[in-house]
């Protein structure tokens, strides 16, 4: 059983309502979703109290990495060191949010499509390695996505053609890719606009930081 909750945010609310629906399409029983402001030393002792009444195994928050959000989980922790703390992202990213968990951290889970760079192909590792060279910088995951997306859009003007400088042309080029071999795997792109890339990081939480756990992918 899953308790999913949004921080109210306009990025967050829907990432929340994708796994709730998500969630009960894979036979998961899906408690609620609520909407819950967040704020520092935030006391949330009834929706926590919600939450545990509600027999959920595990809370999904989807919220930004910020101290409200890790106080909620400090407190649902503290209510049930079994509950499962799930989190997005934006927490997994973040360099201050881990610090935060305390004691819930060890029942904490974050996901993130950045996987380590090791588990990419050898054509990016080539180009995480020529951005180093080029820009003097650490590289990370992200930077496959930039060069992948930047490199989706050209092949979508080249095969307009002609009508490479119409808009709608483009569009309708890009949506229809599909089986497309990238840095970042083999996708295509679906009519909504998103991708069939499903390969996802989980991390735990080591020492105050992000660990990777394991790789979760989607079917």
């Amino acid at each position: 059983k899953l308790y999913v909750l949004d921080d109210q945010d306009p990025f967050q609310l829907p990432l929340a309502q994708i796994v709730a629906t998500d969630a009960a399409a894979a036979g998961i029983t899906v408690s609620a979703h609520d909407s819950i402001s967040l704020s520092t030393g935030g006391v949330y002792a009834g929706e926590v109290e919600k939450i545990v009444a509600s027999g959920a195994q595990a809370v999904f928050l989807s919220s930004a990495a910020t101290e409200g959000a890790a106080g909620l989980m400090q407190q649902l922790h503290a209510a049930d060191p079994h509950l499962l703390l799930l989190g997005p992202s934006s927490m997994a990213e973040s360099e201050t949010f881990a610090p935060m968990l305390g004691a819930a951290a060890a029942s904490t889970y974050l996901t993130t499509p950045a996987l380590p760079e090791r588990l990419y192909s050898q054509a990016a590792q080539r180009v995480l390695a020529d951005y180093r060279r080029r820009f003097g910088a650490q590289s990370s995951a992200y930077v496959l996505y930039g060069y992948e997306s930047m490199s989706l859009v050209l092949s979508a003007i080249r095969r307009a053609g002609t009508r490479g400088n119409d808009r709608q042309a483009v569009v309708e080029e890009l949506l229809g890719t599909s089986s497309r071999e990238s840095v970042l795997g083999r996708y295509s792109v679906e009519p909504d606009g998103e991708t069939t890339l499903q390969t996802f990081a989980a991390d735990r939480i080591v020492a105050g930081r992000p660990v990777f756990y394991r790789l979760l992918a989607g079917p």
